[in-house]
């Protein structure tokens, strides 16, 4: 076994990781070309990063994966509960840099003193930081009244990606212009992470059908598919009290019964009725929604020979008046609804007698064809009068009625 591999075996998983990191940020690709082959840590928007920070953190140029979101940390390119990005470590509650932090210099709790910088994880002095050929260095700043290095932070790239530097405390507080966070447990945590929502550290609140949420501001919920919100609860959008998107109960019918199809409130009226917008669930034997329709059965008032529509549930028809009713004229009477010409009539009783009687639609009068009689619709179709001489006269015609009203006979 060889020097290298006896080396190599005693390094742990994390070490060789930032050992592998290191040396692929010297020759990192350009934008838009990554992947597997050519990147060590991890793939953000095609660019290769690190995948050390929390925000993009990954080994083997798989896609980042942001810690932050759910209030873990990447350590060695993996998000982990409480866990500190590659190349900090965990002092007490926080995480630190130790090859640049003045305040845990190499180790938690080495704190460089006023004037010394940290670099490459040792304390060192320097000079006047007003003069250019020595600056201040790491998370320190020159104090420009006495010239000494002080600890802490004059910018924002001083500080990690997602923080910002506090000029009045010269400190890197967690969020940024275009990074909402806030501080859990050391660790900067995102604003819209369902865990750390808002400025909470607690995770937000689950409820049956649906999955924690954040707006960045507030704990909600988001629902499974085919459940929507009402009153902080998800609800079925199938449900005949939530249907569709809605909180409400569906309308019943007292003729029918509510449906829902998941989008819609709806309506199965009961055997015998029928739906009409409007109206409901109307009888298929009314006269003003007869079988499937929604309209009135038609009418006409005009009609001498009806007296108003009825419904047998399939269709309309009218109620026909007596056969025999007058309807306006001499020589026209009802026959099933309808008034028709009847040519020959058989009158009252005059005196005693009847007489037989043919209609000249010529002279617009009456023949008589023959007195003093006794008629009767000896069929359907003919009307026979018998003399007091005991002779008989018929006459053919479509029908032959009696009419009790008049006490006549008509033949039309």
């Amino acid at each position: 076994m060889s020097n290298l591999e006896i080396t190599l075996g005693k390094w742990t998983r994390a070490q060789l990781a930032i050992a592998l990191i290191a040396a692929s940020a010297c020759s990192q690709p350009a934008a838009g070309t990554c992947s597997p082959s050519d990147c060590a840590g991890c793939c953000k928007d095609d660019v290769c990063q690190t995948g050390s920070e929390n925000s993009a953190c990954g080994l083997g140029g798989e896609l980042c994966a942001d810690c932050s979101a759910s209030g873990q940390g990447c350590s060695s390119g993996a998000c982990i509960a409480g866990g500190c990005a590659n190349g900090t470590s965990r002092c007490g509650s926080s995480c630190f840099d130790l090859k640049t932090d003045p305040a845990h210099c190499g180790a938690c709790g080495i704190s460089c003193q006023v004037g010394e910088v940290c670099a490459g994880g040792s304390c060192q002095a320097v000079g006047d930081c007003r003069k250019p050929a020595t600056p201040c260095t790491g998370l320190t700043y020159c104090d420009l009244s006495s010239g000494q290095c002080l600890h802490g932070c004059i910018a924002d790239t001083q500080c990690s990606a997602i923080e910002h530097c506090d000029l009045t405390a010269h400190a890197c507080k967690c969020g940024n212009a275009t990074a909402a966070y806030h501080e859990c447990s050391g660790q900067c945590v995102s604003d819209s992470s369902p865990s750390t929502c808002g400025t909470s550290c607690t995770a937000c609140p689950s409820a049956p059908h649906a999955s924690p949420a954040c707006d960045g501001t507030t704990c909600g919920l988001s629902c499974d598919t085919g459940y929507h919100l009402c009153s902080r609860e998800c609800v079925s959008d199938s449900s005949l009290s939530t249907c569709g998107t809605q909180c409400s109960p569906c309308p019943t019918d007292p003729n029918g019964a509510a449906t829902c199809d998941g989008h819609s409130c709806g309506v199965t009226c009961n055997s015998g009725y029928h739906w009409c917008s409007f109206s409901g669930c109307v009888s298929n034997y009314s006269v003003d929604s007869c079988s499937s329709s929604c309209t009135p059965c038609p009418f006409d008032p005009y009609n001498w020979c009806t007296t108003g529509a009825t419904c047998d549930g399939t269709s309309c028809s009218l109620t026909a008046v007596a056969d025999g009713s007058a309807c306006g004229s001499i020589e026209r009477a009802c026959l099933a609804g309808t008034c028709t010409p009847y040519p020959y009539t058989c009158s009252k009783p005059q005196f005693g007698a009847r007489y037989l009687e043919k209609w000249n639609s010529a002279t617009r009068t009456w023949l008589t064809l023959q007195y003093s009689v006794q008629c009767s619709c000896s069929s359907d179709t003919q009307l026979t009068a018998t003399g007091s001489n005991g002779s008989t006269q018929s006459v053919s015609c479509k029908a032959c009625r009696y009419s009790a009203k008049y006490d006549e006979y008509y033949c039309f």
